[in-house]
């Protein structure tokens, strides 16, 4: 195929020098020499075996993830297209939610707010996938969705699908130690909330998250983690520093939450990770806290 070609069958659909800026909500990013999207395991596993000797990156839907801007020589699989959500019976006041990778968190926060299935609360406002949020062990409001993982079926680099269970996933602040890519994750909810009382949640927590964050503007999510054994989070540092406002080229630090880069037009991977370089320089000069990167960073040399 040639560059911008797409290739399709019933199970995945693969294209030729992708723009992942496409793909990104921080809308920065090279090209990628190969881009598919399976809708199953077994698409990717022929991904995979079709992929020996090349480099092989995982997204999902985009969030708190910086590429590079040289084109990817890999093939890149994104998960958007694994769909699927699946109540399983259980007893007491206790749900099973089976979950496909690819689902938007908002789109699993709606299925359970009409089922009347609680839990998820917390998370409503954050971005990306299911599959996503599991990797990083998104989190807010002092919920960490680790703590509602019981088990997930992950696949290795070729391709091979196994179970893993909470315990053997690793989670901490903001991480996991989840090696190769989820396919579906359980999640252990409670049951006997009536819908509206899981709407009125949601939507109060959603409410404070877009007063503090911006999340209608072109930005990766929060960029450091915020250090552990601190009082201040990383956006208060960075605030206390002086920072907000402060840009290279076209990417700025955020004036409503010090902790999001904003892509005000054509902003790069390099202004991104000049600045942050920029940032994380002052506040360790301001009060020696080194900040450490939440983001997900993939380039040719490192993912």
């Amino acid at each position: 195929m040639k560059a911008g070609q797409t290739g399709k069958d019933k199970d995945a659909s693969v294209t030729i020098g992708e723009p992942m800026a496409n793909h990104t909500s921080v809308r920065i990013g090279g090209r990628a020499e190969i881009f598919a999207r399976p809708v199953n395991a077994d698409a990717l596993s022929r991904l995979l075996e079709c992929a020996s000797g090349i480099p092989v990156f995982f997204v999902g839907g985009g969030t708190n993830l910086l590429i590079t801007d040289e084109d990817i020589k890999a093939l890149v699989i994104s998960t958007v297209d694994m769909r699927g959500i699946e109540l399983r019976e259980t007893q007491g006041n206790g749900a099973a939610l089976s979950v496909s990778a690819g689902e938007p968190l908002r789109k699993v926060l709606a299925f359970c707010m009409n089922n009347g299935l609680s839990g998820l609360e917390p998370l409503a406002g954050i971005p990306g996938t299911i599959g996503g949020a599991v990797a990083g062990n998104a989190g807010a409001h002092g919920l960490q969705i680790g703590d509602l993982v019981s088990r997930a079926l992950i696949a290795d680099s070729a391709g091979k699908v196994k179970t893993v269970v909470k315990e053997d996933m690793g989670f901490k602040y903001r991480r996991s130690s989840v090696s190769g890519l989820i396919l579906q994750v359980d999640l252990a909810l409670e049951k006997g909330k009536k819908p509206e009382e899981i709407k009125e949640l949601m939507q109060r927590n959603f409410e404070m998250k877009k007063k503090t964050q911006p999340l209608a503007a072109r930005s990766a999510g929060c960029v450091f983690k915020n250090p552990e054994g601190q009082k201040n989070s990383a956006g208060r540092l960075i605030d206390a520093a002086g920072l907000k406002g402060r840009r290279v080229g076209d990417i700025e630090v955020s004036g409503m939450h010090a902790n999001f880069f904003i892509n005000t037009g054509k902003g790069s991977a390099a202004d991104f990770l000049e600045l942050m370089d920029k940032v994380r320089d002052e506040v360790k000069k301001r009060s020696g806290v080194v900040l450490e990167p939440e983001i997900r960073v993939i380039s040719n040399v490192n993912n």
